[in-house]
């Protein structure tokens, strides 16, 4: 499950990375944190795992899902300040 949250998180990375449209960060958005998201779809996986590491997966999720999200708003202001810089300069 830690492999996958890492491997989850540098997907995330690099997808963030190459996004520059606000559209395009709300699809990413939806892709991962969505109701049918790849986050969502561990979180669901939790019940099936034993109780001695459901607590740590658990946690783990969560410390991802809000450096995703943290990361999502960091880069939504990004292009939203980015876009009135242009349109100020031109």
């Amino acid at each position: 499950m830690k492999e996958r949250l890492e491997q989850l998180k540098k997907d995330f990375e690099k997808e963030i990375k190459t996004t520059l449209k606000i559209e395009d960060v709300e699809q990413l958005r939806i892709a991962f944190l969505g109701k049918k998201g790849v986050v969502t779809s561990l979180m669901k996986e939790l019940r099936d795992i034993p109780s001695e590491i459901r607590k740590e997966a658990g946690q783990l999720i969560n410390s991802i899902k809000s450096e995703i999200e943290t990361v999502i708003a960091k880069k939504i202001k990004n292009i939203r300040d980015e876009e009135i810089k242009n349109r100020l300069d031109s």
